[in-house]
């Protein structure tokens, strides 16, 4: 009698365990699909990007005649480059979804974050941390502090999530009409230039008044403008 009791209570332990496992089971975070934090197909043609690092951001915006960027310089942007940005946002696939952050991935601030707006004005942002030791990877994180950490390429998130401004400008040539130039305007915040041209290698600065000039950067300048694949 005993014995069967002895079966019976370790029958009921056994049915009490396998119950434990399976509440522990379905109360366990599922693992987030790597695809899913991609941006949708509404950032195709982005109506606004920002690239931040740290104190320093680039700006550029969709207008009636393509993108251009707005700051910290104002120019022509690439649509060929801004659609792969757009395009590699898109396919974001994330090689691990690592969960939360403990502060060990350089996210508390991020390194870098691009923040997309789209026609319809939703926004997408993704913040990128520190490399991986083997380099390959950077630590990242799409939606805000309450989304897990992923990893992704070291090379995507370099081309495409923070890249140097002079990589985003229109690499076309300077549409001169004429081809003598008499005149340039060279705009800084804190040196801006203006001058006129007085001779062939004679360059007059009209602001500051009285600037000496030496015409060969000038003129090396205005052919470089002139070139078919300005970049700086």
């Amino acid at each position: 009698m005993r014995e069967h009791g002895g079966r019976l209570l370790l029958l009921l332990l056994l049915v009490v365990l396998v119950g434990w496992f399976w509440i522990l089971r379905t109360r366990a975070p599922q693992q987030a699909d790597p695809r899913s934090f991609a941006a949708g197909a509404e950032f195709e043609e982005p109506a606004r990007l920002v690239f931040r690092s740290l104190s320093d951001s680039v700006v550029v915006e969709r207008g009636a005649h393509g993108y251009r960027i707005v700051w910290p310089i104002r120019d022509l942007a690439s649509e060929l480059r801004i659609k792969g940005i757009a395009r590699s946002a898109r396919t974001l696939d994330a090689t691990r979804v690592l969960g939360d952050d403990e502060g060990r991935f350089g996210l508390r601030p991020p390194r870098h974050e691009l923040t997309m707006w789209s026609a319809q004005g939703t926004q997408w942002t993704i913040e990128l941390g520190d490399t991986t030791a083997l380099g390959s990877e950077v630590y990242a994180r799409v939606g805000g502090r309450e989304s897990p950490v992923i990893l992704i390429r070291h090379f995507t998130a370099r081309t495409d999530f923070y890249p140097e401004v002079s990589s985003l400008r229109d690499p076309v040539a300077l549409p001169l009409s004429s081809p003598i130039v008499d005149s340039v305007h060279v705009w800084t915040r804190e040196h801006p230039l203006r001058a006129r041209r007085a001779a062939k290698d004679t360059w007059i600065a009209i602001e500051p008044a009285g600037l000496p000039l030496d015409p060969l950067p000038i003129n090396r300048a205005i052919r470089e403008l002139r070139g078919p694949v300005i970049r700086d």
